[in-house]
């Protein structure tokens, strides 16, 4: 059997009340949520309130700063570090491997 859809609403008080849609007589009428019918004689019955859905905070990934001696948040307007002086040591860092790395391969043993 169908019901009738209801608009519910929660009051100050925390009591929840209804208000039919569907008939023009009963449509400015709110009823305690103990009333199944409205005032209509063809209302079969109210449809039950739905249960509200938990609300679901999204809460944004922080990342860390791209400089391994650094622990702290990566700033707002940048991508991979929290300031430039990170920035600059992380690039140092970089290009000391990077040279390391190229003698170690120049150095062949024979």
């Amino acid at each position: 059997m169908s019901k009738c859809r209801v608009l519910w609403e929660l009051n100050k008080d925390g009591d929840w009340t209804w208000q039919c849609t569907q008939f023009w007589m009963s449509s400015g009428k709110k009823f305690k949520e103990i009333a199944n019918k409205c005032y209509h004689y063809r209302c079969k019955s109210r449809a039950d309130r739905p249960i509200p859905k938990a609300v679901v905070v999204k809460k944004e990934k922080e990342t860390v700063c791209a400089w391994q001696r650094c622990d702290l948040p990566v700033a707002p307007n940048k991508l991979r570090h929290c300031s430039e002086l990170c920035r600059k040591r992380q690039n140092r860092w970089d290009y000391k491997q990077r040279q390391k790395a190229k003698k170690l391969v120049g150095i062949s043993p024979k």
